[in-house]
């Protein structure tokens, strides 16, 4: 029901044949469409934690005139299985972002798994300037966040990636998706 609510409640929508999806087409089609100075790309099975998250999103990006794009950390679903869950707790405290905020760029030398972790960002909630997502289109069919974080910083942007504030979003999947 999700397109009739958005009806009923003034959405404007924008349709996109199944034969021409892609994650990065879709975002770059809302882009060209987005009238205000923010941008906040989000998953459509995501939902904020906290009535002032939006807000945190937007003093982290307005903290710092370098920082180019705020995404936030991911909350397993209740029914999501343990495997995602210790994946989930691994990959952000990985990436230096677990349970608090992580400020990335563009590390000086390191491996590539330190340069991944430093271009960190996720479109399951992604806050930026509407004028930084023309610029930066997104790119790819697979992985499309990470392509524009690695865009940024080694174009000398950072990145800010909240720890503390959470977006609900997993997926339930069977155990072969893994292998």
């Amino acid at each position: 029901q999700t397109l009739a609510l958005a009806r009923t409640h003034g959405a404007k929508l924008v349709q996109l044949p199944h034969e021409e999806f892609s994650h990065s087409h879709a975002r770059n089609l809302g882009v060209a469409r987005a009238t205000g100075e923010y941008l906040m790309m989000m998953t459509q099975d995501a939902m904020p934690t906290s009535r002032f998250w939006l807000y945190n999103m937007y003093l982290a990006l307005t903290y710092r005139k370098e920082i180019a794009a705020v995404s936030c950390a991911e909350f397993p679903r209740r029914d999501v299985d343990l495997y995602q869950r210790a994946a989930s707790w691994s990959h952000y405290r990985d990436i230096g972002a677990y349970e608090r905020d992580a400020l990335h760029a563009m590390p000086q030398g390191g491996s590539a798994n330190v340069l991944r972790w430093n271009a960190q960002l996720s479109d399951v909630a992604c806050f930026m300037r509407v004028e930084t997502a023309r610029h930066y289109p997104y790119t790819g069919d697979y992985a499309e966040d990470l392509a524009l974080g690695l865009r940024l910083i080694r174009d000398g942007y950072s990145t800010c990636f909240l720890g503390r504030e959470l977006v609900i979003h997993s997926h339930c999947r069977p155990a072969w998706y893994y292998l």
